[in-house]
């Protein structure tokens, strides 16, 4: 039983078997659908055809049949005759095929319906193919009740498809007859055939329907996993999945339960390493200042205090980097977001600062955490006035497509390709930058773009050496 446990021997039975039955039903709708292409003479004599009564209408032909007789009959039966007697063919419809066209298309070996045109009629107690022609059909399964006198009903010489249309021929009073009748090939089966036809059809849709039904059994335990990791995304490292009776998913919940603890370790001593930062070094960081005052020397006591100041700003960084990207503080609600870029803007302008504004409406309402995004305009102005030498800057605030773009730009040096491509890591700092005296720790574009992404949204560069740079911030409306 074990062996069975297995969800791909399950998954390889089920495909058997329900392969088995759609290529068995596929192959008898086939056969028949061939059956009524090629072989309409022999399925009219096993019954499995129903052949029209043409006692209804043939005595209206006339005796011998004639061609204004056949076409008012063609015309109210919904078919067409052609009328054949001793080499002369007469139509109802001019673009029938002539008896040696359809000959040729019935017969693909390059026989005839009958040898020699000049008598309709084989040899006696023969067919044209040498055969001796099937018994006609009895009294109650499509032939007329014979009558006294009465030569019988119309002796059936071939029966076929002649694209898409069924066709007879027939000795009928002394000439031949084919008839091709307008009606979709399906109206002529039996209806035994008919119900034949729809349990296959039947028997293909159950068997669909039963794989999918099966396969949604077996891949059960995917929406537990589903519920179980959004769970353990939104922080719930409590979350374990249960055990399964299928081996693969019995391994896959181990592994799962596993891994959950260990990312629940890691977060805690994440969150101690945060709480030892945010609260053990304050203390000495802040011993450290005073005692930085009491240096006589002015130059080191300036170093000291510069450097106190970029170890408290790493700090901060660092912990607000953390926290963004576990979620932590994050409180999204909806709020102006053109009043908060004002205060910004009144702000940088009252230090004097070269900056231009530019908002598409007084009003557009954004659902995010304002102070985050305060944080981040901030840092992304602050970082082109460090490096637009003295230039200007442009902040630019529009919708599109229900998102809002903030644009900031400025017209300085630009930056060099290479070190586009890790603009936002953490910590990184071109070699331009290292060696010149602006400070910087690398953190504030990576503290720019966990933001973004934090909000479901992005930012991105777009700069040019001696061109200046633009940083495009897009976040969702909604």
């Amino acid at each position: 039983m074990k062996f069975f446990k297995k969800l791909s021997v399950r998954l390889f039975l089920l495909l058997i078997l329900s392969n088995t039955l759609l290529a068995w039903g596929l192959i008898q709708i086939t056969s028949l659908t061939l059956s009524l292409k090629n072989n309409t003479g022999k399925l009219l004599t096993q019954g499995r055809v129903r052949p029209p009564k043409l006692h209804h209408f043939l005595d209206d032909l006339g005796d011998p049949p004639n061609l204004e007789a056949a076409e008012r009959v063609a015309k109210k039966r919904n078919m067409e005759i052609m009328i054949v007697d001793r080499g002369m063919e007469r139509v109802t419809d001019n673009h029938l095929p002539s008896f040696n066209e359809l000959s040729k298309y019935y017969f693909k070996d390059g026989q005839k319906f009958f040898p020699d045109h000049s008598d309709n009629r084989p040899p006696p107690g023969r067919d044209h193919r040498g055969n001796r022609p099937p018994p006609p059909p009895r009294f109650g399964h499509g032939g007329p009740p014979p009558h006294h006198g009465d030569p019988g009903p119309p002796k059936i010489r071939e029966a076929g498809v002649y694209k898409d249309q069924i066709f007879q021929v027939m000795d009928f009073k002394g000439v031949t007859l084919v008839l091709f009748f307008k009606d979709d090939i399906s109206s002529f089966l039996t209806e035994k055939e008919k119900v034949r036809l729809a349990v296959m059809i039947g028997a293909i849709i159950l068997s669909v329907l039963f794989s999918l039904w099966l396969v949604s059994q077996m891949l059960l335990p995917l929406k537990s996993f589903i519920r179980g990791v959004r769970r353990v995304g939104a922080g719930r490292f409590e979350t374990q999945l249960p055990d399964y009776s299928t081996e693969e998913f019995n391994i896959l919940s181990t592994e799962f339960n596993n891994m959950v603890k260990k990312v629940d370790r890691m977060v805690q001593g994440r969150d101690y390493l945060l709480r030892a930062v945010n609260h053990e070094l304050r203390g000495p960081m802040s011993r450290l200042k005073i005692q930085a005052e009491m240096v006589d020397d002015e130059k080191i006591r300036q170093s000291i205090s510069e450097d106190l100041v970029e170890l408290e700003e790493m700090m901060e960084n660092l912990l607000e980097v953390e926290r963004v990207q576990s979620g932590a503080d994050t409180k999204k609600h909806p709020f102006n977001l053109s009043e908060l870029v004002e205060q910004i803007h009144n702000k940088f302008k009252t230090e004097g600062k070269n900056f231009s504004l530019d908002i598409e409406n007084e009003e557009i309402f954004l659902t995010a955490d304002p102070i985050r995004i305060k944080i981040l305009l901030k840092n992304l102005i602050e970082n082109s006035f460090k490096y637009a030498e003295g230039k200007g800057l442009s902040l630019k605030v529009k919708t599109k497509s229900k998102k809002v773009l903030l644009t900031v730009s400025d017209e300085g040096p630009g930056i060099n390709p290479l070190d586009q491509q890790h603009i936002f890591d953490a910590f990184y700092r071109s070699d331009k930058v290292r060696t010149s005296k602006k400070d910087g720790l690398g953190l504030g574009l990576h503290l720019c773009q966990e933001i973004a992404r934090n909000h479901g949204g992005e930012i991105t560069l777009i700069s040019n050496l001696g061109k200046g740079s633009t940083f495009e911030v897009s976040l969702p409306l909604s």
